[in-house]
Order: structure tokens, then sequence, then C-alpha cells
């Protein structure tokens, strides 16, 4: 089995390479790599605030977007809900919109010192592309 994700070295951000057989798995394994990078998987091992979903929709442009607007999405939600997103299922997927419904659980209070901030998905080095395994990406995340 390939792996989901890895980090790529970028000089002052957080880079991720994405791995997927699907574009939906490519999606969900951008997703989980996001939240690994905010919470280094530190937060699952805690006790969780309340549970939390949400609906995701997106329209885009073209599937480089799609990417980089659905990650800005899930960060959106979760700075502004104070909460760490584990599942992600995506019920619509095209190469330019999406309906999804992610899962997770507030964050308490106190272990928000534990997470890293992300504060943007960027277009630099921003790349989406098919291969003869599935789907492949980069993206770099400000910190």
């Amino acid at each position: 089995m390939r792996r989901k994700y890895e980090e790529i070295d970028h000089t002052a951000d957080v880079g991720l390479r994405i791995y997927g057989e699907t574009l939906e798995a490519l999606l969900i394994h951008a997703a989980e790599g996001l939240f690994y990078i905010i919470g280094s998987n530190t937060l699952l091992s805690k006790s969780a605030g309340q549970a939390v979903t949400k609906t995701i929709i997106i329209e885009s442009s073209d599937l480089e977007t799609l990417l980089k607007d659905w990650l800005s999405e899930l960060l959106y939600l979760h700075s502004s809900n104070h909460c760490y997103f584990n599942k992600f299922s995506i019920q619509s997927i095209s190469d330019t919109g999406l309906i999804a419904t992610v899962t997770g659980f507030g964050i308490p209070q106190e272990q928000e010192k534990e997470i890293q901030d992300v504060k943007a998905v960027t277009y630099h080095g921003l790349e989406v592309a098919q291969t003869d395994e599935g789907f492949e990406a980069q993206v770099i995340f400000d910190i």
C-alpha cells in the first residue's frame, strides 16, 4: 500500500506531497495530512471535547483550486469552531466541486496550546496530477 502523504522540505512553511488512488482518496488524504500538521495526532490520544459534524459544499474552477478550497474550508472550520476533524466522507465529487461531511471534536481550551497554527493554504507550489497509480498532489501551508 502506498503512503497517504509525506512532509516535504520547505524553507519557512510546511509542505505535503499527497497520494490517492482516486480523486476522492487524494482529497481525504490531504485533509488527514492537514490535521496531522495541526495536531500531530496528539489530540487524538487525549479526552476530546464535544462531537462536531459539518457539511461542506465547494465549487471551484479547476482541480488545483478544488484542493486549495477544500483545505482552506477545513482550516476555516477548524479555526472558527475550535475543532479538530479526523473523519472525512465525500458524498459527491468532480474536478471542480464536492459535497462532503467532516466529523471531529471540539478542542478543549487547555489543549489549544498543543496545536500547530496553520495560517493558510497557499498557491505556492500547488500541483495536482493524474499518474499511472492514481493522483498525486503537492501543497504548501503557511505556518
